[in-house]
């Protein structure tokens, strides 16, 4: 009877001591601790005697255990912790695989839309450069035959148009029908 109230004894200071609130927040906690218990004889006799002596200290949060149980239990953590690990590392590894699958995806929506911007620029470019070009209904066409009538061009200026280098002159320029679609913008 000594024994087994010694054995209830100590249960009880182990669970007063509640060890798993000295681990900081962020680790992982048991919910109970070990009673090594150095001779599986005297913890077969007490077990014997007092058949609710294992299942009291449980729900105390103590797990009694000796010499054989205490190594099988300990592999057991180790094995389940390796495992928690391992869950733990796939999801970190599953969230880096979402973050570079997202940044695959905005990288490609912002490719698209490179493509479309530069597409309706070139459209753009075109536009101008027909607008620009020397012939048809172009700016440059328009300008000329106004420097054929007498307009005088900025000598500043780099570009030359077509008709400075020409030496057509307003009395021989005639201006037909063609001429006046031409700048009709």
């Amino acid at each position: 009877k000594r024994h087994i109230t010694s054995i209830r004894t100590h249960v009880s200071e182990l669970a007063r001591k509640q060890y798993s609130n000295y681990i900081t927040d962020g680790h992982q906690k048991l919910d109970f601790v070990f009673m090594y218990v150095f001779s599986e004889s005297a913890l077969h006799l007490a077990l014997t005697n007092d058949p609710s002596l294992w299942k009291w200290a449980y729900d105390q949060g103590v797990i009694i255990s000796g010499s054989q149980n205490l190594y099988m239990m300990l592999r057991v953590l180790e094995m389940t912790w390796k495992q928690v690990r391992q869950v733990e590392n796939q999801q970190r590894i599953m969230n880096a695989a979402n973050l570079i699958i997202d940044r695959v995806q905005s990288f490609y929506e912002r490719l698209k839309n490179v493509e479309i911007l530069f597409n309706k620029t070139s459209e753009a470019f075109d536009k101008l450069n027909t607008l620009a070009n020397n012939g048809g209904p172009s700016i440059e066409t328009a300008a000329s035959k106004l420097l054929k009538y007498g307009a005088q061009e900025n000598p500043k200026r780099k570009y030359k148009l077509q008709s400075s280098k020409d030496s057509a002159t307003a009395e021989n320029f005639i201006d037909n029908e063609k001429d006046k679609d031409e700048t009709e913008f």
